[in-house]
Order: C-alpha cells, then sequence, then structure tokens
C-alpha cells in the first residue's frame, strides 16, 4: 500500500466512539461502527453493540464564556430506547452518559466527556439526546434546586409545612391607623417586636395585607385598607410571620416542626470562606 493510499484511507475514516447509558431503566451501550466491539475500560472487559438502527452521533462541546458551553447533543433515531424512556413518563431518576473515543494507533480507549441527560427532544425522526457535563451539574450553573435553597421552599401554614394557622394567629384591636405611612396601631399584642415581620394583617371581612415590620403596637403595611376593610375601632387578626429561614422554623414553629426537623430548605451551606477563617460551626 503506497503512502497516498494509507494518507487518504486514515483521512476518510471516522472516529470510533463508545456511548454509554445508564439509568433507572438499565444500561445501554452502543458504538457508532457498524459491529460489536468489546473494549478494556478501568481494567474491565466491556462489550459495545454495533450502532443502534438509525445510527448514534454527537456534536462537538462549544468553546465559550456560556454556561452550557460543555453541553452536548447526541443524535439518535427518534424510535431509540433512549428517547422513548424520557419522553411521556420520563424515568424516575437521572440518567448518565459517558463518551469514550478508541486511539487510532493501538487501540486504547479514552473518557472524553460524562454528564447527565436534560431533555430529549424529536425533529421530525431524528431524537436529540440533549446532556449536561457533569462541571456544569456540580456548578450549579443552572440554579439550585428549590429544596437545597437555604430558605424553605414550603408555603407556611401549607402542606407539607407542619405549622396550623389557628396557633399562630393573634386577634387585636385598632387604635389608629396611618396612611400616609402605612401603619396601623393596634392593642393587644404581647409578642416581642418584629414578631410579625412577614406576616399577614386580616380583617373581618377576610381583606389582608403584607406586614412588613412590627415595632411596638405599630404595623407597618405594604398597603393601606379601604375604610371600607378597616377603620379604628375594628377588630383584626394578625398571623405571625415566617422569613423561613431554619432559625425561625427551629425556635418560632418548633413545637409543630419537631425542633426544625421538618425544614424543608438546606440550612448548612457554607455562607462564608473556609479558607479565609477557618472550619465553620454550625449552631
Amino acid at each position: 500500500m503506497s503512502y497516498a493510499t494509507v494518507e487518504i484511507s486514515e483521512y476518510s475514516a471516522a472516529q470510533t466512539f463508545f456511548y454509554e447509558f445508564v439509568g433507572p431503566f438499565g444500561t445501554f451501550r452502543w458504538t457508532n461502527a457498524p459491529i460489536a466491539i468489546p473494549v478494556v475500560i478501568n481494567a474491565t472487559l466491556t462489550n459495545f453493540l454495533r450502532h443502534p438502527r438509525g445510527g448514534i452521533s454527537h456534536n462537538d462541546p462549544t468553546m465559550s464564556s456560556q454556561a452550557d458551553r460543555g453541553n452536548l447533543e447526541i443524535t439518535v433515531s427518534h424510535r431509540n430506547p433512549i428517547i422513548r424512556a424520557h419522553r411521556e413518563f420520563p424515568p424516575a431518576g437521572d440518567t448518565e452518559v459517558t463518551i469514550w473515543r478508541q486511539n487510532e494507533l493501538n487501540g486504547d480507549v479514552f473518557e472524553i466527556w460524562s454528564g447527565v441527560v436534560i431533555e430529549t427532544p424529536i425533529v421530525g425522526s431524528t431524537g436529540i439526546i440533549r446532556s449536561q457535563h457533569w462541571a456544569a451539574v456540580v456548578a450549579g450553573s443552572e440554579g439550585l434546586s428549590e429544596k437545597w435553597a437555604p430558605t424553605c421552599p414550603f408555603m407556611t401554614y401549607q402542606f407539607p409545612c407542619p405549622a396550623q394557622i389557628a396557633n399562630h394567629s393573634t386577634v387585636v384591636v385598632v387604635s389608629a391607623i396611618d396612611t400616609a405611612n402605612f401603619t396601623v396601631t393596634v392593642t393587644g399584642i404581647t409578642q416581642i417586636d418584629h414578631w410579625f415581620n412577614a406576616g399577614v394583617f386580616a380583617t373581618a371581612n377576610g381583606d389582608k395585607r403584607f406586614i412588613l415590620d412590627h415595632t411596638g403596637d405599630v404595623l407597618t403595611l405594604l398597603q393601606n385598607f379601604p375604610v371600607s376593610s378597616l377603620k379604628v375601632g375594628d377588630s383584626a387578626t394578625l398571623i405571625d410571620g415566617d422569613d423561613h429561614l431554619y432559625q425561625t422554623c427551629r425556635d418560632k414553629f418548633g413545637s409543630e416542626t419537631g425542633n426544625g426537623a421538618a425544614f424543608g430548605g438546606n440550612h448548612l451551606q457554607a455562607n462564608r470562606n473556609v479558607h479565609a477563617i477557618g472550619r465553620i460551626e454550625v449552631n
């Protein structure tokens, strides 16, 4: 074989890639080659089936400053089992994707990309497996899930929050109204200052206003009440405020939340640089 023939054959040859999908539905392994190929990965002989019906290929991750620069699109048939597994009823868990490339010279296999499937749109007869790189997943480039936020995502007094609104309501009587400053002065408050911050001021006819501040007997509201809803001498109900922090869940609603055990967020996130100040201790 001449040098020119070798050069042309190498240039026109397709690179061999190996694709592995691991999810709640099982494990699928394919190669883009027309034959099954056994390869050694992490000292284990692994069999990859020949390319699925309709073939399989992927694009190259983009080099940019965008958060999704490491994302990848794998193109398959719309009848591919990965596409079908994520359509009408997505699996209950992540589908992990790993891609290896085979070295042209000695046949060694190298991992070139890994991540998770995020969506599987279909365009015509082509299925697209859009996947997010693990680096983006770890970095949280698309935002933290609400359940891992430092504040509780539950609506106060509504399931799954165990606090009962009846246990956190105080009846008061209006003694003064200052519409210029959005304040209402009441009698009947025995709680400490700021207890009703982020709480609700409810009138007898069901009208409600958000409480911005509570100092002494004075409540600052987000918006004034109309005269038809509130007048001096009227009775009203104050509903305890909640800033959705763990300390509030533990201290204010502790008898109902198991001293904060029912908190729906993640209060153990680091909020300071441990490399600058040393270890973090949670109270």
